[in-house]
């Protein structure tokens, strides 16, 4: 963990400020149990990943939450949070995330996967097809490049600070 809190800070220029210390008996109240039944939650969420190539443009069902904020996990808040002071412009700011090459195929996978609705994909009145970005909102799982049928995505793990922003433009296409 101090690793990559290191990591993250490196773009502001500031080393991360971390304490370690041996774990105390208060600390007991703080610990993260897991539960036969959340662990196996996150087994039928992961197997519902896996079928996602079969579910023909509809966001999965798990996928329903009515405030963009609380779709980034608590981890990916605390990652944007670390880059303060804001790093310096032109600056690169380790943040794992999919990018599109020109061989997408406009299949809806990448969207349907992606467990934070990080990624849309919509199309305008012309029929051009705009898929889209939000970067805080990626946890880097990479589902998307996994899924993706012909490959069209790859992680990139370096962003410019300004990406954080607002929504990136990842592939436009003409249909």
């Amino acid at each position: 963990m101090v690793q990559d809190a290191e990591r993250l800070r490196a773009a502001t220029g500031q080393p991360a400020q971390v304490t370690v210390r041996r774990a105390e008996a208060q600390d007991a109240e703080r610990a993260q149990r897991v539960t036969r039944r959340g662990a196996l939650g996150q087994l039928v969420s992961s197997g519902r990943r896996e079928l996602v190539g079969l579910i023909p443009e509809r966001p999965l069902p798990f996928v329903d939450w009515s405030e963009p904020e609380q779709r980034t996990p608590e981890e990916w808040r605390w990652r944007k949070a670390s880059l303060q002071p804001t790093p310096p412009p032109g600056s690169a700011v380790y943040w794992p995330a999919p990018l599109v090459d020109d061989s997408c195929m406009d299949c809806p996978v990448c969207s349907n996967v992606c467990p934070t609705e990080a990624i849309t994909r919509t199309h305008d009145a012309a029929g051009t097809l705009h898929l889209t970005l939000d970067l805080s909102a990626c946890t880097g799982c990479m589902a998307c490049v996994d899924s993706c049928p012909p490959r069209a995505m790859h992680r990139q793990n370096h962003w410019q600070a300004s990406a954080l922003e607002a929504p990136l433009i990842l592939f436009e296409k003409m249909r």
